[in-house]
């Protein structure tokens, strides 16, 4: 099939064949077959023409379901329901440690320790060269001994 329309259609009805993958395979490769068998009489066949001789994609694939029993196509869908809540589950777990970290980390930051020193008095203005002149004086303190 290179049909991209047909290609379209049968994507859609494998994704509404909620079972297991056995029976998915199955089911889709009779469909296809189908679905060949038509395309060969009709080539240059759209969507909407699938649509027409098949129905809508969900309704093509509950019909396929149909064949199951319906304790399979069930326990699938409770299968798929338990993924998609695990997932869901893990990404807010991961959510709320991410954003936990980050607030004890920023609490952290917040507790002033026993070097720090709050100064409060008003800012003095300082040109480039005393700035760098104070600061090569902190980065390299003179030794009182003359060494």
């Amino acid at each position: 099939m290179g049909n991209r329309a047909a290609e379209q259609y049968l994507l859609r009805v494998k994704r509404g064949l909620v079972c297991g993958r056995a029976d998915r395979d199955y089911l889709f490769a009779r469909f296809r077959q189908l679905a060949d068998g038509f395309q060969e009489e009709l080539p240059e066949t759209g969507y909407a023409e699938f649509v027409a001789a098949f129905g809508r994609p969900e309704d093509c694939a509950a019909e396929l379901l149909s064949a199951l029993g319906e304790s399979s196509v069930e326990s699938a869908r409770k299968k798929r329901r338990t993924i998609r809540r695990s997932i869901l589950a893990i990404l807010i777990v991961t959510l709320v440690s991410v954003s936990a970290f980050w607030y004890l980390k920023y609490e952290q930051i917040r507790v002033l320790n026993e070097n720090a020193i709050i100064v409060a008095e008003p800012t003095v203005g300082m040109t480039e060269e005393e700035f760098y002149y104070f600061t090569s004086q902190a980065l390299n303190p003179v030794n009182p001994k003359g060494e």
